[in-house]
C-alpha cells in the first residue's frame, strides 16, 4: 500500500529534497500540490522550449534549443542555473552521438520531457541508454533508431525489458540477424507496429524463416511489420517463396471502430525492396482462407488505403 510522502518526518522529506534530482523534486512537487513535499526547496522552471536536442561534444552530453545534426556541434548548448530546469512541450526529441558514458551526465536531471516521439541518431546503444531512456523520456510511444555507420546494435530483449510500454519502433541500419529471438525472450511488451531497413549483408546472416513464423504468431492481431530490403540479395527471394506458403496476400479483414477509424484484426508482414513491395498476413484459426499466393480477393497489391 503506498505510502504518503507529505506523511514521512520533515528531517526524511528534507533528505529526499538533497537526493532527488532537479527534475525529480519537480515531479514530486508537483503530484503533492505542495511545495512542502520536498523542503525547503522550490523547484524553479528556467524556461520553457518548443525544441530540444541532446548530443555529445568532446565526449560530454550537452542540451540544444534549436539546432539539427549537421550543425548542433557548432551551437551553443542550454545553459542550465545551479537547479533550475526547463520544461519541454514539444512532441519530438532528438538524440544524437550519445556515448557509452552520456547516460550518467547530469545535464538530464534538468529537463522535464513530456514528447512521444523519440529520434536517435549515431548513439551507442546499452542496457544503461535504455535505463536513461526510461527514466528521462516516460511517455515515448515511437523510437525511431538510425545510424549512418553502425556504432552498436539494438539488442531487443534489452530494449524491451527496460520500455515495455512503447508500441511503435523503427530501426535503419541499427537491428541485428538475432533481432526475431531476442523480441521472443519479453513475454509482456506493447509493441504493436515494427519497421526494420536492411542495408548491411550481415544484418541476414542466419536469418530463421520458420522463428520468423513463430514470432508472427506470438504477436497480439493487428501487430505490423515491415521489413524494407535496400540491398539486392538472395534473402529476399528465399523469404519470399516462404511466405508466399505460409501466409495469405493482402491486409486481412479489419473493422472499423466507433470513431471510424480502420483497425487492423489480423497480424501482417510487409516485404519491400527495389523490385518488390507486398503484403501478407496472417491467418486466424476462424477464417476460410489457406495459405499460398492469390488465394485471398483481399489482394491490393502495393498500396491499402489504411497502411501508413
Amino acid at each position: 500500500m503506498p505510502y504518503p510522502i507529505s506523511n514521512l518526518p520533515y528531517g526524511l522529506r528534507c533528505r529526499l529534497s538533497d537526493l532527488s534530482t532537479p527534475v525529480e523534486r519537480y515531479n514530486l512537487q508537483i503530484a503533492a500540490g505542495d511545495v512542502s513535499i520536498c523542503p525547503p526547496k522550490l523547484q524553479i522552471v528556467q524556461e520553457k522550449l518548443q525544441k530540444l536536442h541532446f548530443g555529445c561534444k568532446d565526449g560530454t552530453a550537452f542540451a540544444y534549443k534549436d539546432t539539427h545534426y549537421y550543425d548542433y556541434l557548432n551551437a551553443m548548448p542550454i545553459q542550465t542555473v545551479n537547479d533550475n530546469i526547463f520544461i519541454y512541450t514539444g512532441h519530438k526529441i532528438d538524440l544524437y552521438d550519445l556515448t557509452a558514458e552520456a547516460p550518467k551526465s547530469n545535464i538530464f536531471g534538468h529537463f522535464v520531457c513530456n514528447a512521444h516521439t523519440l529520434s536517435i541518431l549515431n548513439c551507442h546503444l546499452s542496457k544503461p541508454f535504455y535505463e536513461m531512456v526510461k527514466v528521462m523520456f516516460q511517455k515515448t510511444l515511437f523510437i525511431d533508431f538510425t545510424s549512418h555507420v553502425p556504432i552498436s546494435t539494438i539488442n531487443f530483449t534489452d530494449l524491451l525489458t527496460a520500455l515495455p510500454n512503447v508500441p511503435i519502433i523503427y530501426s535503419m541500419r541499427c537491428h541485428n540477424s538475432n533481432w526475431v529471438s531476442e523480441i521472443l525472450q519479453v513475454k509482456k511488451h506493447s509493441l504493436m507496429r515494427l519497421s526494420l531497413g536492411y542495408d548491411r549483408v550481415e544484418q541476414f546472416d542466419g536469418f530463421d524463416n520458420n522463428l520468423l513464423l513463430t514470432f508472427l504468431k506470438a504477436q497480439r492481431p493487428g501487430f505490423e511489420l515491415n521489413l524494407s530490403i535496400l540491398i539486392a540479395m538472395p534473402f529476399t527471394g528465399k523469404l519470399l517463396r516462404f511466405v508466399n506458403r505460409k501466409l495469405v496476400r493482402g491486409y486481412g479483414p479489419g473493422v472499423t471502430q466507433y470513431n471510424n477509424r480502420y483497425r487492423r484484426t489480423h497480424t501482417t508482414l510487409r516485404i519491400g525492396s527495389k523490385k518488390v513491395d507486398r503484403t501478407y498476413y496472417l491467418p486466424l484459426d476462424g477464417d476460410n482462407v489457406r495459405a499460398g499466393p492469390y488465394t485471398h480477393q483481399n489482394f491490393w497489391g502495393h498500396y491499402h488505403p489504411y497502411h501508413y
